[in-house]
């Protein structure tokens, strides 16, 4: 780029747009150099249409317009490393139950603000909070903002279901409790199947489903 502004107009241009993919070729930032300022030490330059994206799945976690610009200079770029200490990424949990969020961010410049979204809606601010979820399977994003407006993302991915209904159909049923009895011959373990909670899949669990498929089978 020319130390020099740039016009504006060009901002389709392909000599004008910065893209950054990660070393898994995902495209992680694209903008589109509007305005470059030659400083004393350093260049101050100027984006528009700022989009960052989810290196997971490739979705728009932020996006800024052409009207809302953003300037960086050099020396200012600075990693905030976020971790979300739980819930743990792949982690099931009883449907409708109190599920525990919490994170913590270094290397910015503090304080943070921590916003966390299933999709495009909010579930909860703040380095920790509490809620609950439908069953299924949730991607929850964490976008955390130190105090110069930098943001980073980090996601966690959790499960919510109903325990003993090993083949996901919304009830128990005795085809539960046959599953159970396999995985017990087989020494097999799944959090469904374990529905005493102790760590193994056992005939007491093929028993237990096979007395709670007693209440939702149709005579």
């Amino acid at each position: 780029m020319n130390d020099a502004i740039i016009n504006s107009g060009r901002w389709n241009t392909n000599d004008s747009w910065f893209k950054y993919y990660n070393s898994t070729g995902a495209l992680v930032f694209s903008a589109y150099i509007d305005a470059v300022f030659p400083g004393t030490e350093s260049y101050v330059v100027q984006l528009m249409h700022a989009t960052q994206y989810s290196e997971i799945d490739g979705s728009v976690l932020m996006e800024f317009r052409e009207e809302d610009k953003k300037t960086v200079s050099a020396g200012s770029a600075t990693t905030i490393l976020p971790l979300i200490i739980a819930p743990l990424d792949g982690q099931i949990f009883v449907e409708g139950g109190t599920i525990a969020f919490s994170a913590s961010a270094s290397d910015g410049m503090p304080p943070y603000s921590y916003t966390w979204y299933e999709k495009d809606n909010i579930i909860g601010t703040g380095n920790s909070f509490d809620t609950s979820f439908d069953a299924g399977s949730h991607t929850i994003t964490l976008i955390v903002t130190d105090a110069a407006g930098r943001s980073v993302s980090e996601q966690v991915r959790i499960r919510t279901g109903l325990q003993g209904d090993i083949n996901h159909d919304g009830i128990i049923t005795t085809t539960d409790a046959a599953i159970a009895s396999w995985m017990t011959i087989r020494g097999e373990w799944d959090w469904c199947a374990d529905v005493n909670d102790d760590g193994e899949v056992t005939s007491l669990d093929a028993l237990m489903l096979l007395q709670a498929a007693d209440g939702t089978i149709e005579s």
